[in-house]
């Protein structure tokens, strides 16, 4: 019995393509720099980096709090021509006047790939609470 082993060899250089992974890192950012802006109750921060409706909907959609504190986990991201999909779970706990809330929950922040703004929050937004 005989064995032959064929082996090639090339000097062409193979990349593989990343983009889908830098979109899905600079969209997690946003997302990240929004949770810090809320934190702090930055509203311009938060209007730099969303769409007009959505700006306006979370300004009269976010409560006043004392003090929170809130964790993102990402679950999923989906990537089309015109939108990122970014799933997380999150986890939060806010406080005001001496009464401290905590909830979770599961939300998919929606990005317009050109500019990375938000444009919509679906499934259960943790900029609602407390």
């Amino acid at each position: 019995m005989s064995m032959a082993l064929l082996s090639c060899s090339s000097n062409k250089i193979v990349k593989s393509d990343t983009s889908g992974i830098d979109i899905t890192q600079s969209a997690n950012k946003t997302i990240e720099i929004i949770k810090g802006a809320y934190l702090k109750k930055d509203m311009d921060q938060i209007q730099a980096l969303t769409t007009d409706d959505t700006f306006r909907l979370l300004k009269t959609q976010i409560k006043n709090f004392d003090q929170a504190s809130l964790s993102l986990t990402p679950i999923w991201v989906e990537i089309n021509k015109d939108t990122i999909q970014l799933s997380f779970s999150w986890e939060g706990t806010w406080k005001q006047d001496n009464k401290t809330t905590k909830e979770r929950g599961v939300a998919v922040f929606v990005l317009l790939p050109e500019t990375l703004k938000l444009s919509q929050i679906l499934r259960s937004s943790p900029f609602l609470f407390p």
